[in-house]
């Protein structure tokens, strides 16, 4: 909540405590705030004398009405008075969320059936040898699945209003979007172990202590939700109401668990992942000196592609704000929703038509690799605990 115009009046009889008055005294506020996201407005007094428990501005023995151009605050005591104003979230036209729900849909029913061919022949070359590079974009592939089959199923469980079916699908909604980010920062310290920290590295029970990380941690952090039974049955709805309303398992409160358990847990690995982007940014750049033509075209690629795995496009969330809020949301939804497909790409572009193994992070065969061995030379690490 926020004052209105920052306009505070006071009033008081010396130094006496006047309370309960029979005929209550009325101020009147100018309407200055005539903004489209103000839910509603309420006269407030301070109450000097409020715990740190308690709302310092009180609505206590005082009501309040809007008449034409002015607030009309009438209140049984004297002290100092404001208009206070409770802000809601700007939403979308009906028009738009229409366009963005059917966006939405075919990008991750798109991403859904592309990064389930990528896991299923993965799954069915087994026998030859793939590398832990591989077997992480095949994590993340299954993470993107679950995340796509659970938002597919998210509305139509919704319909249903069964609230144990929707606390299960928020659950599992939950979790495979924090899997997703968390493996997102798996590819990013994988890549900065392999190409930036040295170039062989071993680790005891590597990609089983990656699995324990990128399926662990959001289990215990859903399990902590669940305990405090934030899931449940909301309502989306345009600026117009009645216009177009749609059902959903999620959050039912958008408070602090909300925003620390996805917000704050994507901003880290965002974060985090962003610095490594820049660290191989700079060395793709200084590889342009070493070959001409095609191959400036190829490192472009390359960095797309990496910014594809390091969830970077997630981050166009935080600029879902003002004026940019619908052309931002478009360019969110459909850059996000196919980040499966995209990733099918790039998993073809690796291993070729045909899907043979020749390595994971190769562009062409003398590219990052080659960069890395020219800067350092072959190391072989144990970091065993």
């Amino acid at each position: 909540m926020e004052i209105d115009n920052n306009l505070v009046i006071g009033i008081q009889v010396g130094n006496a405590d006047i309370q309960n008055l029979s005929k209550p005294v009325r101020i009147i506020f100018p309407l200055v705030n005539t903004q489209a996201n103000v839910a509603n407005r309420s006269c407030r007094f301070w109450n000097k004398r409020a715990s740190e428990k308690e709302e310092a501005w009180s609505k206590e023995g005082c009501s309040g009405s809007v008449n034409g151009s002015q607030t009309v605050c009438e209140c049984n005591h004297l002290t100092f008075f404001a208009v206070l104003l409770t802000l809601q979230e700007k939403k979308l036209s009906a028009n738009v969320l229409t366009s963005l729900t059917l966006i939405s849909y075919i990008g991750t029913g798109i991403s859904a059936i592309f990064t389930a061919i990528t896991v299923i022949v993965y799954f069915s070359q087994r026998k030859l040898q793939v590398d832990d590079s591989t077997k992480i974009h095949i994590n993340l592939c299954s993470a993107l699945f679950l995340i796509n089959i659970s938002f597919l199923m998210n509305g139509w469980l919704a319909s249903f209003h069964i609230k144990s079916l929707c606390i299960l699908i928020a659950v599992i909604m939950h979790y495979s979007l924090l899997c997703c980010f968390t493996w997102m920062g798996i590819e990013g310290f994988h890549l900065y172990l392999l190409l930036v920290k040295v170039f062989n590295i071993y680790v005891r029970w590597y990609m089983v202590k990656l699995c324990v990380v990128g399926w662990g941690i959001p289990a215990v952090v859903v399990t902590v939700v669940v305990s405090l039974q934030r899931y449940g049955n909301i309502s989306i709805e345009s600026e117009e109401e009645q216009q177009f309303t749609a059902d959903m398992c999620w959050f039912t409160v958008r408070d602090a668990v909300y925003y620390i358990t996805v917000h704050t847990y994507f901003a880290i690995i965002f974060t985090s992942n962003v610095i490594v982007f820049i660290i191989v940014a700079r060395k793709v750049i200084q590889m342009k000196r070493l070959k001409k033509g095609s191959e400036a075209l190829k490192k472009a690629c390359t960095l797309l592609a990496f910014s594809c795995l390091f969830g970077l496009t997630w981050g166009l969330a935080f600029f879902i704000v003002g004026a940019l809020t619908t052309p931002i949301c478009f360019i969110f939804t459909i850059v996000n929703t196919l980040q499966g497909f995209f990733i099918f790409l790039w998993y073809c572009r690796l291993h070729g038509p045909l899907f043979v193994t020749r390595g994971s992070y190769a562009v062409s065969q003398d590219s990052v690799t080659s960069f890395a061995m020219r800067k350092k030379s072959s190391l072989h690490t144990s970091l065993d605990n």
